[in-house]
């Protein structure tokens, strides 16, 4: 078991993941569906009683997510996690923590700075992510990007 959590949160030392294949397209396609369908369901999720619970669990979801990154560090030696390198202090970082803010507070000026920050961060990410070139779908950064 414990050779599966090395590999699986580890990082590979050849090339697993592909530009322009099904490991690169199908999570695009994912999220495509997924957006459009909170566009088709905008009023309904809207107008629900529990649109609260929703916000503050997306919040939460995504505040973890960010957060995994450093628990995979910590947690894999092999790694290298020297907190220095690896301050939460990127774009996507900002962006995560002023987005989970919004979320909780419905705070609408502080929603043109992110918006502009990961639209444009993930378009040049999703067109080009070196982030995981030696985690394919086998590992866990490849799911977590």
């Amino acid at each position: 078991m414990k050779a599966f959590f090395e590999y699986f949160f580890g990082k590979g030392d050849e090339v697993e993941f592909r530009n322009f294949t099904l490991a690169h397209f199908l999570p695009i396609l994912l999220m495509i569906a997924i957006i459009v369908l909170i566009y088709v369901f905008r009023d309904r999720i809207r107008n629900s009683k529990r649109e609260k619970n929703l916000r503050l669990a997306l919040a939460l979801i995504m505040i973890i997510c960010e957060m995994s990154y450093f628990w995979r560090l910590v947690g894999v030696p092999s790694l290298g996690a020297n907190p220095q390198d690896h301050l939460p202090i990127t774009l996507c970082g900002w962006g995560v923590i002023f987005g989970s803010y919004m979320l909780v507070t419905k705070n609408q000026t502080l929603f043109d700075i992110p918006y502009f920050w990961l639209f444009s961060g993930t378009i040049f990410a999703l067109i080009t992510p070196t982030v995981i070139t030696y985690t394919g779908p086998t590992r866990f950064r490849y799911y977590q990007f």
